[in-house]
């Protein structure tokens, strides 16, 4: 039993290794994404047997999947408006060189060290 149980995984061992699965998925057409739009206006988010119904064409695996990247998509669109750009923090900050570099009013620039200290720089002109 342990020869059979050994020579087993050998050979499990020495098979290539399978090829990478190509997606089966194909591109919702704007007919079937109205459908289900107007499923969930009818049914819900949650009748998801009903909508893949109503769709005709997808199973309720594909129309979970469609619903779940919709919603992400929103959100992602929702965070992008809030905040004014795509990376959250880099909205209207400004560059290093503005940041380590500002003018006392006295006519010279005071340079910021990383330590956060500040040393008196050259004269703006």
């Amino acid at each position: 039993a342990i020869a059979a149980a050994a020579a087993a995984a050998a050979a499990a061992a020495t098979k290539p290794p399978k090829p990478p699965q190509q997606s089966s998925a194909v591109a919702w057409s704007q007919a079937e994404k109205q459908k289900v739009r107007d499923a969930v206006t009818k049914f819900g988010t949650d009748s998801i047997a009903d909508i893949a119904k109503a769709v005709g064409t997808r199973s309720e695996a594909q129309v979970r999947a469609h619903l779940r990247n919709v919603k992400s998509r929103e959100r992602a669109e929702r965070d992008v408006d809030a905040e004014g750009s795509v990376s959250a923090g880099t909205a209207g900050s400004s560059s290093k060189k503005e940041e380590n570099a500002h003018d006392g009013g006295d006519g010279k620039s005071n340079v910021v060290s990383a330590n956060g200290s500040s040393h008196p720089g050259k004269e703006v002109t």
